[in-house]
């Protein structure tokens, strides 16, 4: 059955951006769980986490060429693809360096998914609701990442059984978007300018000199983000606390974002 309406796009879309901040949610303390258990260092472990990141920042400045392209169909189904096939091959591959390249290659595939996601439907909301529409697409991603560090509780029962429990959830939420009719089609607006990495540089540019003053904040969150959930694990444990208490003082932190989420959309409107 294929849908057509503003209404089931919206949906799908939350549904496959919930699986983007659960598997984010998971990996980030995860891994902080594995490496404090084997010994290594929480310098070593703060680096490692840097590689989620790493992969957000360079996909940022390629992503805009091919989402003109080819649409926004086929990069959700690359991001879903990479990000599950990734999860699934992390303990087949169990060694820091390429514990490190499949991080790099789940911030990309993320990324991707997460902007695309959030392109399509900007675009294709009513400019009265869409104070509102955000509010609610950012509520199912708060709502995966705090639900993320829960699956990774089940590390307690094996180094495998959180990852290829969270790849088989993503292989699942991603195919939904070929339920969407007219989904291979849709695309940006075009402005028949041609789209180079030097021209997205330029455009980086002019964003961050008129409005550094707002970016000032995602960027502090997005500090906040990932030391609180790589970093504070390891500060539990040793600490002596256990794995599934961390597992849940960390979803509480995301669910001041679940609860403020719609009235801040709606005074946004």
């Amino acid at each position: 059955m294929r849908f057509t309406s503003f209404r089931a796009r919206f949906i799908v879309l939350s549904i496959i951006v919930c699986i983007s901040g659960f598997s984010q949610g998971m990996l980030l303390p995860l891994i902080s769980f594995i490496f404090e258990s084997r010994g290594i260092s929480a310098t070593l472990s703060g680096f490692h986490t840097a590689g989620l990141y790493l992969g957000v920042f360079i996909s940022s400045f390629l992503i805009e060429a091919p989402m003109r392209k080819y649409g926004y169909q086929k990069l959700i189904v690359f991001g879903g693809l990479f990000v599950g096939v990734s999860l699934f091959l992390f303990p087949i591959l169990d060694s820091i360096m390429f514990w490190f390249i499949l991080r790099v290659i789940i911030g990309i595939a993320d990324n991707v998914l997460h902007m695309s996601t959030q392109t399509w439907l900007t675009s294709t909301t009513p400019q009265h609701k869409i104070g509102k529409v955000i509010a609610v697409y950012g509520l199912f991603f708060s709502l995966g990442f705090m639900i993320g560090p829960k699956v990774a509780d089940l590390v307690v029962y094996g180094t495998h059984v959180p990852f290829v429990l969270s790849s088989v959830i993503t292989m699942l939420a991603w195919p939904l978007i070929f339920t969407l009719k007219g989904a291979s089609e849709a695309k940006p607006d075009s402005d028949n300018v041609p789209i180079t990495l030097l021209s997205t540089l330029t455009n980086f540019k002019t964003v961050i000199v008129y409005g550094w003053a707002a970016l000032m904040f995602p960027m502090l969150y997005g500090f906040y983000e990932s030391s609180l959930n790589s970093n504070f694990p390891v500060f539990a444990m040793r600490n002596g606390f256990e794995i599934s208490q961390v597992t849940w003082i960390l979803p509480m932190f995301n669910l001041g974002a679940i609860l403020f989420q719609l009235p801040i959309g709606a005074l946004g409107d």
